[in-house]
């Protein structure tokens, strides 16, 4: 049985990169479930230029249906195939973040088949995944001036429920002058506090109806009209 999204921007026929990310995930030992593919396909389109032609993607989706296995695959995918790429990841707190780095995706990436390309800082403060041709994932920091002054090529924004919103305000400038850099922010649902996500999720819903550019936005939650 397949669970279709709420919302969902629809394919448009562009080549993507999603079934290079597919065979990352896959080499980590958690290849892609149905919904996954369906999200990289369509966040992965490619422009005429082949850049990323959707420089932000949004996804909510329930709990605990594998939100981080996707982000994993992205983010491997990024540092290996972008020699020099500076990745950001980010969570509810910089303690989660470093336990998903640490003690998930990290024993997984050194178990797989390019597990010697990669390196590991555990340092507090300092963590950090390394590729070994110079791209590196480095957790984002809360403050408020975090991501200023450097080029990013991928931040990924796990949990933005949580999150206040001068976080993609300060990081989304260090996107601008790297070519096909995205923004990626994930969720479950909110809080009556998460103001800044309920924007997110609203602007995605209009761009996924509309069938524009502007986000590519997927969304998997029950029915508007549900009986709680």
């Amino acid at each position: 049985m397949i669970c279709e999204p709420l919302y969902a921007s629809k394919p448009s026929g562009r080549p993507s990169d999603a079934e290079r990310v597919a065979g990352v995930a896959a080499a980590l030992g958690t290849p892609l479930m149905v919904w996954q593919r369906r999200v990289a396909d369509v966040a992965l389109e490619l422009d005429d230029a082949g850049r990323y032609a959707h420089r932000s993607v949004t996804l909510t989706t329930p709990r605990q249906v594998g939100k981080s296995v996707l982000m994993q695959a992205l983010i491997v995918d990024r540092l290996r195939e972008t020699p020099g790429a500076t990745v950001l990841y980010g969570a509810q707190s910089r303690v989660s973040a470093r336990g998903t780095l640490l003690d998930r995706w990290w024993p997984a990436i050194r178990r797989s088949e390019f597990g010697a390309e990669f390196t590991v800082s555990r340092a507090s403060g300092l963590e950090a995944l390394r590729h070994e041709n110079g791209s590196i994932m480095r957790l984002l920091s809360s403050e408020e001036s975090s991501g200023h002054g450097e080029s990013i090529d991928l931040v990924i924004l796990d949990e933005c429920w949580a999150l206040p919103a001068y976080i993609e305000q300060a990081i989304r400038p260090a996107t601008v002058r790297r070519p096909g850099a995205q923004i990626v922010c994930t969720s479950t649902a909110g809080t009556d506090r998460s103001v800044w996500w309920r924007g997110k999720v609203d602007a995605g819903r209009e761009a996924a109806t509309a069938g524009t550019d502007a986000v590519s936005y997927f969304e998997w939650s029950a029915p508007l009209d549900s009986d709680p």
